[in-house]
């Protein structure tokens, strides 16, 4: 389940024709269609493509508009950074919905494009430059860069890490919550960024014999809570079990120095050719009337076996069992969406766009044995990775949307948990949970889901200095997510502070008691609106979400029964 939470949109810089349509696709598009492309740094594109049933079965993804990521300098305006990626990289360029839904992220290189493409010392692999170093013939160090690209067609890249992948390729990254980045390189195990950062730290380092640490991972996914990884490689003390997609970490609590558990069942060779081993990339999972499904793209070229492309599975009894193929040829990327039990597959490699329709549901062998191609890559240009857009009825877990986050204030000395949802399906509740530490949560109640819109709220009376609280989103058939987090300071003054200062994600307020109607505005310093908070009556402190701000200054509003009180905010 993709949990979409109410967020203000901030100006970044590349902005699109016009907003995103959910429902469609973006693809990650290299090449500037001139220059041949090797393994030098080439411009991307953010392609936006139509796609339905009938456009599926006419063969065809109509392109809607096309959203360049800034490549030059010049054209990378405030916080933001180049990002541009290896010509002939086919394994980089992978793109993920983020898990709040509200945008897609992708990696790249910070290779700065002004002096043209495989020119001087810009000809050279890419993938091998140095990220905190000088490189051979003078070129700068080169940051490896995560951008996003939200429903508005706004571009952010002001993520470049200088400690990320030195000398090696960026692949794959994943956003748990919409300021944390999981990244993957093509050696070096996976690690953990936030928006705007300029170093990363390691969540699963890689090791060769500790079977406790990532192996040489290709993609990774969340699903559910969960972050998933997917490689062809060993693990094991020695590293002779084989490993195709398994777990990192524990559900929804991935924080450092995380242990990979291979998922049961996935065939790790072919269930018709065992002397040839299955290579994973991109994957999907979906939960269908009798239990969930998975798709993995599989790019093993071998066309005497014929088990190529899509593979699907169903998990029975806790063990996922083979089901059957849809041919795609060294298919890298994979995407998809469902309608109950029927299944929307999108996937790449780089020349073609594939495309699918699974109706059999868990269980059962694909009707298609091999998808659709629905366009080809032209000259000097390569396709990468493909994702649905942001607002995309993405049904992957839970059947709840959040009308509004989760909002915390201190009312009377108690903590007063808030939220609202726009839609629940088959809800069994909401587990409330608390911390100390903002990592380990302990439960402290539980509210019934209504099965329709509804307003709930949740009194924590024994709140103490700092605390944190968390949903814990439950369905009824077992499956759960949870909401972003936010935080409490009972240690600040009555009067207007903001908290902390700067603020990564979530902001704390301290204001005077609020009456009905009292609200709370961020503003940029130019005094544009950013965002309005109405204020639970009787408050004393007000959470707000400030992950999609941008780096900078703003001010704080508090304006309560005719006065007004502002405070600088520092992102």
């Amino acid at each position: 389940m993709f949990t979409l939470l109410a967020f203000a949109s901030c100006a970044f810089a590349a902005k699109a024709q016009s907003p995103l349509t959910p429902g469609n696709i973006v693809m990650y598009v290299v090449g500037n269609g001139v220059d041949t492309l090797s393994s030098s740094a080439y411009p991307v594109s953010l392609v936006e493509r139509s796609v339905s049933l009938q456009q599926l079965l006419l063969g065809k993804a109509p392109i809607v508009q096309s959203i360049d990521v800034p490549s030059v300098i010049g054209n990378a305006t405030g916080n933001n950074n180049v990002l541009t990626a290896q010509g002939t990289g086919t394994y980089e360029g992978q793109i993920n919905l983020s898990a709040s839904g509200k945008f897609l992220v992708f990696g790249g290189y910070g290779f700065d494009l002004t002096n043209g493409v495989n020119t001087g010392a810009n000809k050279i692999s890419v993938t091998s430059t140095k990220a905190n170093t000088t490189n051979t013939g003078g070129l700068p160090a080169i940051p490896r860069v995560i951008g996003t690209l939200d429903a508005s067609g706004t571009i952010n890249t002001s993520t470049a890490c200088t400690n990320l992948f030195s000398g090696f390729a960026i692949r794959s990254v994943v956003a748990p919550l919409d300021s944390v980045f999981f990244v993957n390189g093509s050696t070096t195990g996976i690690q953990r960024t936030i928006m705007g950062a300029t170093t990363s730290n390691s969540l699963s380092s890689y090791s060769a014999t500790n079977n406790m640490q990532a192996p040489k991972i290709d993609a990774l996914e969340l699903i559910d809570g969960q972050l998933y990884a997917s490689a062809k490689d060993y693990i094991g003390s020695p590293r002779n079990q084989a490993v195709r997609i398994m777990t990192v970490g524990k559900l929804n609590d991935t924080t450092k120095n995380e242990i990979v558990s291979p998922v049961p069942g996935i065939d790790t060779t072919y269930p018709s050719a065992l002397t040839t081993q299955s290579y994973p990339w991109q994957f999907v999972q979906f939960n269908v009337k009798g239990g969930k499904v998975m798709y993995i793209a599989d790019n093993t070229l071998n066309t005497a076996v014929v088990e190529r492309g899509i593979q699907k599975y169903s998990l029975v009894n806790g063990t996922w069992v083979f089901n059957g193929q849809i041919h795609a040829d060294g298919i890298i990327d994979l995407t998809g969406k469902n309608d109950g039990d029927k299944v929307l597959l999108l996937g790449s490699n780089a020349k073609k766009l594939f495309g699918v329709y699974d109706v059999t549901g868990f269980n059962a062998a694909p009707i298609d044995t091999a998808a659709l191609v629905l366009d080809t890559a032209l000259k000097n240009y390569a396709f990468r990775g493909v994702a649905f857009t942001p607002g995309t009825n993405k049904i992957t877990g839970l059947p709840v949307s959040l009308k509004s986050s989760l909002t915390a204030s201190i009312v009377n000395g108690k903590a007063m948990l808030t939220w609202a949802t726009a839609s629940e399906i088959a809800t069994k509740g909401f587990t409330i949970e608390k911390s100390t530490d903002g990592e380990h949560f302990n439960v402290i109640g539980n509210i019934a889901a209504n099965n329709k819109a509804s307003n709930y709220t949740f009194t924590d009376a024994s709140f103490g200095a700092i605390q944190y609280y968390r949903l814990k989103i439950e369905n009824k058939d077992g499956s759960y997510s949870y909401s972003s987090i936010v935080s409490l300071n009972n240690k600040l003054a009555i009067k207007l502070v903001v908290y902390p200062n700067p603020v990564s994600s979530t902001a704390t307020i301290a204001h005077s008691q609020a009456t009905a109607g009292s609200t709370i505005k961020i503003s940029s310093i130019d005094g544009k609106t950013i965002a309005v908070y109405t204020v639970q009556t009787g408050a004393t402190q007000t959470s707000v979400d400030a992950s999609r701000l941008a780096k900078g200054s703003y001010i704080v509003s508090f304006e309560n029964n005719g006065s007004k009180a502002t405070a600088l905010l520092v992102k």
